[in-house]
């Protein structure tokens, strides 16, 4: 091989390593991104949630379509968390709706289908209120019925930093409760299972975040 090159005086060109495409804001597959968390960390213990530490990496990334045109886009950080971004038409900043970030604050493995059954109904996951953490939390979705509803149920279409991809149905109910006139404290129930009857139930603990509270550096 080598008596060729030499003879033709030509070498394969070597291929530039693959850039990770970027999303909205310039988040993307393997990035690392600052977080301003001054604003939650001044309220102290009035906040159950664990702010994580202000640099998080991606390790994974999902979309998930909602319906009507909906969809939202998850980024997986180092720290147990993820930014949720929720827009509807195109994949464009000016039509994201809101951005989350939320952090693991509890979870559990479900080891048997008949659990699994009692925590996807609307008894268990979909309650008007829900106490957690010593606090009561008001349901957000369908927030105008006063009795239980079903949890929302939702595919999502993960890929991590080591190329793998796979889906995770997903049976969730969201709640908040008011901290103050400007934040409210998130609770996402979520039951989830995938491969081969993996299933977890958690609890994440969040908040809405500016544009402004957070930006890629790498």
């Amino acid at each position: 091989m080598s008596f060729f090159k030499d003879l033709f005086g030509k070498k394969k060109q070597e291929e530039a390593p693959k850039q990770p495409e970027k999303g909205l804001f310039g988040l993307h597959l393997g990035c690392a991104v600052e977080l301003s968390s001054l604003d939650f960390r001044v309220l102290g213990d009035e906040l159950k949630m664990e702010f994580p530490g202000d640099t998080q990496l991606i390790e994974a990334i999902s979309r998930t379509s909602l319906g009507a045109g909906s969809y939202m886009l998850r980024y997986y950080t180092s720290d147990d968390a993820f930014i949720q971004i929720n827009y509807s038409g195109d994949e464009t900043e000016h039509n994201v709706e809101d951005v989350l970030l939320f952090v693991y604050d509890k979870s559990n493995a479900i080891a048997t289908k008949a659990e699994w059954e009692k925590v996807i109904t609307a008894d268990f996951i979909g309650t008007p209120t829900f106490q957690h953490s010593d606090r009561e939390f008001q349901r957000v979705f369908f927030g105008d019925n006063d009795g239980n509803v079903p949890p929302v149920a939702m595919t999502e279409k993960v890929e991590n930093k080591a190329g793998e991809r796979y889906s995770v149905d997903n049976f969730c109910m969201l709640y908040e409760r008011g901290i103050n006139d400007d934040i409210n404290e998130l609770l996402l129930i979520n039951a989830e299972e995938s491969g081969d009857n993996e299933r977890m139930l958690s609890y994440a603990l969040g908040v809405n975040l500016s544009p402004s509270q957070f930006r890629v550096i790498s």
